[in-house]
């Protein structure tokens, strides 16, 4: 009796483990514009680093949940991660398109979630306090819904994409924003270019920028240092 009761423990932390080993990840801005912005290879570049990095850390199985407010661009980026899976010999992750703004949907429960380039008006720069309040509860939320949190990567950090680091403010005594190592990625438009090239170009916009190097930050509830090393906050650029 005492054996197999051994084995049925055994069993289940066997299941346990294998569960834990599979990716369970939400791409948030996975779209990176609408559809007809550009079709150049490397516009879901930033999605195909972070795939790389779930698979390394988490194997060849699993879901993987992409949302935009661009529905259009979404089924692009659906069609082109299927698709790079495919080239990579991965066939047991599932790719499910959940379209619409993420600060007003139902939002499933997942290992882990990354958020690319948030717009200005995504985090609370706005005059109206009500509206700031709105944002940053729902950027809990879906910190909260996450195991390790909610990974958010920036690629321009002077304004108004710099309004990332006014997030502490609102924040509270429960939550932490934490910045951790970046990957060093470039961003891509849509078009293939990067800020250095429109700059070249002459783009005015463009000149407003002086920094093309990624920031990416932890948004979580606030954890004691013990519970550090139980928690991965780096699974993607």
């Amino acid at each position: 009796m005492r054996f197999f009761a051994l084995s049925i423990l055994s069993a289940l932390l066997w299941v346990a483990s294998a569960a834990q080993a599979q990716i369970l990840h939400l791409e948030l801005g996975a779209a990176n514009y609408e559809a007809d912005a550009g079709d150049h290879p490397t516009r879901f570049l930033v999605l195909e680093q972070t795939v790389t990095d779930l698979i390394q850390k988490y194997g060849n199985s699993g879901t993987i949940y992409l949302s935009d407010a661009h529905e259009d661009g979404l089924e692009l980026a659906g069609k082109h991660l299927e698709k790079w899976l495919q080239t990579q010999g991965q066939s047991k992750i599932q790719v499910i398109l959940l379209p619409g703004n993420y600060l007003d949907m139902e939002l499933p429960h997942v290992k882990t979630t990354h958020l690319t380039n948030p717009d200005a008006d995504q985090l609370p720069t706005h005059d109206i306090q009500e509206i700031n309040d709105y944002i940053i509860k729902n950027l809990q939320k879906i910190a909260e819904n996450s195991e390790t949190g909610l990974l958010i990567t920036t690629y321009f950090t002077e304004k108004p994409f710099d309004h990332i680091w006014t997030l502490p403010d609102f924040l509270g005594e429960r939550y932490e924003l934490k910045e951790v190592k970046s990957s060093g990625y470039i961003y891509h438009f849509p078009t293939g270019q990067t800020l250095d090239d429109l700059k070249s170009e002459g783009n005015r916009m463009a000149m407003d920028f002086t920094n093309t190097e990624s920031k990416t930050f932890v948004l979580r509830k606030s954890v004691h240092p013990c519970q550090e090393a139980l928690l991965s906050t780096s699974p993607a650029p």
